[in-house]
């Protein structure tokens, strides 16, 4: 099955435990641009590579750190419901460390 039709179920899955609208709309959001990087492959065939080539390229791309990590977390709940139910055959999110981000400091 292609990306974005394990994506479909996984959303469903959302609305089903009562996720927000803006936890899902993140999700959309971050997992979409995945899918789009993947060429909405075989998600069965995806791989720790996949996702760690993707972080490299969201960095090159210069985009924030934070953005970056949201995007990481986003994946690895994906990726955790595709392993739990056989959409994927590696344990790609037991491996995921997620990305370090600049956190910014405000002055009083």
């Amino acid at each position: 099955m292609k990306i974005d039709e394990i994506f479909n179920k996984f959303i469903n899955y959302q609305l089903s435990i009562g996720n927000t609208d803006k936890t899902i709309k993140s999700y959309k959001s971050h997992i979409n641009q995945f899918i789009y990087y993947m060429n909405n492959s075989n998600m069965y065939k995806v791989n720790y590579n996949d996702y760690e080539n993707y972080i490299i390229y969201l960095r090159q791309k210069k985009i924030e750190s934070v953005t970056i990590h949201s995007y990481a977390v986003s994946l690895k709940a994906f990726f955790h419901w595709a392993y739990n139910n056989d959409y994927l055959k590696e344990n790609i999110y037991s491996k995921i460390k997620l990305p370090r981000y600049n956190k910014k400091t405000i002055e009083i």
